[in-house]
């Protein structure tokens, strides 16, 4: 049985080789050496705190500049039916040990949702992949879905600037209880 199991894994690697998911290069891992070279270079690994009493959070982490090759990674991500790229940017985020750090000291890990109809033509919710995968490999980590809720639909945010973008999302989210 073994030896069946070892086979159809071979016979599917030579139909369906281990690609790059950013350029489509064979390699045997997610991402080729040029697509993961390029990504560490535009890395920023910031956490910074927020002083506005505004907000319900005190720190924000930024892992890129939303630029170039990391907002149309972004964008096709999103929009463009690849939701296999979520494998990228959990990863990003796991293997910087500053981030994962500072992500291990919370008890839980939520995702932002996307309003029913938007998720409904996309067919996922792009931070719901990263929010699990990420959840699967901190430790001491809980993902929880059923936090938030978005009751209103709102423009895309990739459509709009800075002070658009915060805008858009006023009084569209909601804690569920």
């Amino acid at each position: 049985m073994e030896l069946l199991k070892q086979a159809l894994i071979f016979v599917e690697s030579l139909i369906f080789p281990q690609c790059c998911l950013i350029c489509g290069k064979i390699c045997n891992r997610i991402l080729c050496k040029n697509c993961k070279n390029k990504l560490k270079k535009q890395a920023i690994f910031k956490i910074e705190t927020v002083k506005n009493i505004k907000f319900y959070f005190d720190k924000q982490i930024y892992i890129f500049n939303y630029e170039n090759n990391i907002r149309n990674l972004i964008l096709d991500y999103k929009f463009h039916d690849k939701s296999y790229l979520y494998q990228i940017f959990a990863k990003i985020i796991i293997k910087n040990a500053k981030i994962y750090g500072f992500l291990e000291k919370y008890d839980i890990i939520t995702p932002i949702p996307i309003h029913k109809k938007r998720k409904k033509q996309r067919g996922y919710n792009q931070s719901e992949l990263i929010a699990k995968e990420l959840a699967q490999n901190i430790k001491n980590i809980k993902y929880e879905k059923d936090i938030l809720i978005k009751i209103k639909n709102t423009v895309p945010q990739s459509s709009l600037n800075k002070a658009q973008r915060k805008k858009n999302v006023k009084g569209v989210y909601e804690a569920i209880n």
